[in-house]
């Protein structure tokens, strides 16, 4: 069941191409009648018209379902429909076999031109799946194999290995013809869906890059209000005993900054999805005041008090990405502030006994 269910796009693409040959088929089967009243053969020609018009109108409704804007993907439906193909082929097979019997010179040149066309049309209708085109071409195959097998039983011998070497050949060239066309499709169809691939990564890292770009264009808000309101107290030149202390706030906004910048700058993180961590030591203590002493300049302004706890006593050393860490805690204490309409903002750091 999993293998016909497999077949379903490969059948919606060859019920267009046999629906297309239905005209040819319906010509071809008025002139094999034709041909056969011009052998003497005119008891043949209503069986034969009666069994065209049948296995064309099975196929035609054994086709029907995948001929739909959504082909059906039902295995019982795709098992009809390869028989459907199977007979056709049958029926037109097993004619052009009976009339190369009669050796009628007419009849026995339509039953070549007959073998061909159907072989040629298979190429066309099963390009997409072996097992399509073998269901198809199979029984012209068989025929072909049995057209010399005739005139050795009829006791005509004269070419009959030029005969068996012709319908060898004729077979092997369809089927040279049919593998080269169907590993053409197939590398169409393997490149097809590498490109879309590629697309949809080229897409994915598109809208990766656009997420880093405004997750860093939100956050470099924090370093430049921060350096602007270091720059408004310098030139103010208002409490000239904290310039050295405004000084190190905008070297520290500025460092801040030129990270954020190189993350967006540095494509080859971003298509990675990961940015590498930096390990080395900090202390706890610096790193929480540094922090508070970088807010309390936005939280005075909205008359809150930020302080911190947690870090008084001995040095606490970590190792780790303090930058990194410093992207949350900016984050978390900007949205205290943003959230928190008065009070205070608490900045609290504990470090694990050892």
């Amino acid at each position: 069941m999993g293998f016909l269910k497999s077949l379903g796009p490969i059948l919606a693409a060859s019920a267009q191409e046999r629906l297309k040959q239905v005209p040819v088929r319906i010509l071809l089967a008025g002139v094999v009648a034709w041909a056969l009243h011009a052998a003497g053969l005119s008891e043949w020609i209503g069986p034969w018209l009666a069994l065209a018009a049948l296995v064309q109108l099975l196929e035609y409704l054994a086709m029907a379902p995948f001929r739909r804007a959504m082909p059906s993907n039902n295995p019982r439906s795709m098992a009809l429909a390869l028989a459907s193909t199977g007979l056709m082929a049958s029926a037109y097979g097993g004619v052009s076999l009976a009339i190369w019997s009669t050796n009628y010179p007419a009849l026995v040149t339509l039953a070549a031109l007959t073998l061909a066309g159907g072989l040629l049309t298979n190429v066309a209708s099963g390009i997409g799946s072996r097992t399509v085109f073998f269901v198809g071409a199979t029984p012209y195959l068989a025929v072909l194999a049995l057209m010399p097998v005739v005139k050795v039983v009829q006791g005509d011998l004269q070419g009959v290995v030029v005969m068996t070497l012709a319908s060898a050949l004729f077979a092997g060239a369809i089927l040279n013809v049919y593998w080269r066309v169907h590993a053409a499709r197939r590398a169409e169809i393997e490149a097809l869906a590498e490109s879309e691939r590629r697309v949809e990564q080229a897409q994915a890292a598109m809208a990766d890059r656009a997420a880093m770009a405004a997750i860093v264009s939100h956050e470099l808000r924090t370093p430049v209000s921060a350096i602007l309101a270091g720059a408004h107290v310098i030139r103010d030149g208002k409490r000239p005993e904290q310039r050295e202390e405004t000084a190190d706030l905008i070297i520290d906004a500025g460092r801040l900054m030129t990270g954020m910048l190189n993350d967006l700058l540095d494509h080859s993180k971003m298509e990675a999805g990961a940015m590498p961590l930096e390990v080395r030591d900090f202390e706890l203590g610096d790193f929480i005041r540094d922090a508070v002493r970088f807010w309390a300049a936005p939280a005075a302004e909205k008359g809150l008090t930020l302080e911190a706890s947690g870090v008084e006593g001995d040095p606490v050393w970590l190792r780790g990405d303090p930058y990194r860490l410093r992207q949350v805690v900016n984050n978390l204490i900007s949205n205290a502030i943003k959230f928190t309409p008065s009070g205070v903002i608490r900045l609290r750091a504990q470090a694990p006994a050892r």
